[in-house]
């Protein structure tokens, strides 16, 4: 009685393994999985603890906080970023991919 209950336990632990769905769902799946530029621009921002951070790291998140602080405003109940990008390249000395980081948040 024992191994038939092992065995109708192990069935179904095996059985939930199994992958469900089309596979048009599972591709969807995949490829949300995957950052894009501006998620992994994030993480590499945000998942590195302060106390481990580079010099480098922490003078560009305090660049971002600082332009934030500045050009983030409330028009209308939404947030906007009120500098332009080629001033932004200017201003911080960051890529533009940091700037799309914050329109995306402000917005």
């Amino acid at each position: 009685m024992k191994t038939i209950f092992r065995l109708f336990f192990l069935s179904v632990v095996l059985y939930g393994c199994q992958p469900t769905g089309n596979a048009s769902a599972l591709q969807s799946r995949d490829s949300t999985a995957t950052n894009p530029p501006m998620d992994s621009v994030l993480m590499a921002l945000s998942s590195t603890p302060d106390s481990l951070r580079t010099p480098e790291k922490k003078e560009t998140i305090r660049k971002i906080q600082l332009m934030v602080a500045k050009y983030v405003e409330l028009k209308d109940g939404m947030f906007s970023f009120t500098l332009p990008k080629e001033e932004f390249v200017e201003k911080t000395g960051l890529g533009i991919e940091y700037y799309d980081v914050i329109t995306l948040l402000s917005t």
